[in-house]
């Protein structure tokens, strides 16, 4: 008979053994049953295997790895289960996807899930992540150097972030990147990246200057409308008259005073000259 057995809280998914007859109520179980009991799993459900369970391999104590292929089918998208009976599974709405090949990675501690394309999942060949500025710190795929432990990108830094910089990551979690600071690029420059995954070596040549959207150059300034020059317009000047009497023959004192502040505004004259002595014109003429 088959015979689903339940460890605990966990439920084996390949726990079915077929054996001769039941055991008695109580009766510890055979050898047989007890190589099924494993750590902690979790399962690949979504399009590719028609929502079956497929097991994830384990990394590392709470890491999860799967390679999965999208194809022929509308909507692909999947979940992480930890049952497989649907009573724990990650995002709480389905993980959309493109068609294409990809490496699916689940973290149990903290239920992130990571989607890296490969090219293919049959012996898919180590990977590096271009990370930084241009795609948002998402995951880009760097592009294996065929015969070599290299990896290569070409990149845009065209103002995404006032400060253009980027790292490599071998999983996409963060787990392992390069350099422990980021590398800083210059702005508006494509690069072509070159990490070596034997060395950990990076170097970014620049391939050229971005000159078109937010790097394009500003357009100069209009040229000033006809007139706007103001050796081009005409300048009146308000000057206050002398003669506060009304008697155009004599200036009095006030108005000579303030025709002569006028003029000393604009000469180069230290102090304001005062006239203080000043004496109307028929003092002058009836002095000895």
């Amino acid at each position: 008979m088959l015979r689903l057995l339940r460890c605990g809280r966990w439920v084996l998914p390949i726990c079915a053994l077929v054996v001769a007859g039941c055991e008695p109520p109580g009766e510890p179980q055979t050898a047989a049953a007890s190589a099924y009991v494993t750590a902690d799993g979790w399962f690949f459900r979504g399009t590719p295997n028609s929502w079956g369970t497929t097991a994830m391999t384990a990394v590392t104590a709470t890491t999860f790895s799967t390679c999965q292929t999208f194809a022929n089918v509308a909507n692909p998208r999947f979940k992480i289960d930890h049952f497989a009976d649907w009573a724990e599974s990650y995002p709480p709405n389905d993980r959309p996807v493109s068609d294409g090949s990809y490496q699916i990675g689940f973290d149990a501690a903290t239920k992130s899930i990571t989607v890296q394309s490969v090219a293919s999942c049959s012996g898919a060949a180590d990977t590096w992540q271009f990370r930084g500025t241009p795609n948002g710190w998402g995951t880009t795929a760097m592009t294996p150097v065929a015969g070599t432990t290299r990896h290569s990108i070409v990149v845009d830094f065209a103002k995404q972030d006032p400060a253009p910089r980027f790292k490599i990551d071998h999983h996409g979690d963060w787990t392992e990147a390069y350099p422990a600071q980021d590398f800083v690029v210059a702005d508006c420059t494509e690069y072509q990246i070159v990490f070596d995954a034997q060395t950990k070596q990076i170097t970014a040549t620049a391939q050229g200057a971005i000159t078109t959207g937010a790097c394009a150059p500003l357009p100069p300034p209009p040229p000033p409308p006809p007139g706007a020059d103001f050796r081009e317009q005409t300048i009146y000047f308000v000057m206050t008259a002398r003669f506060f009497d009304g008697d155009p023959s004599k200036p009095s004192e006030r108005g000579l005073a303030v025709l002569t502040y006028i003029q000393w505004l604009g000469s180069w004259l230290e102090s304001y000259p005062y006239y203080e002595d000043y004496q109307p014109v028929e003092t002058m003429e009836a002095a000895p």
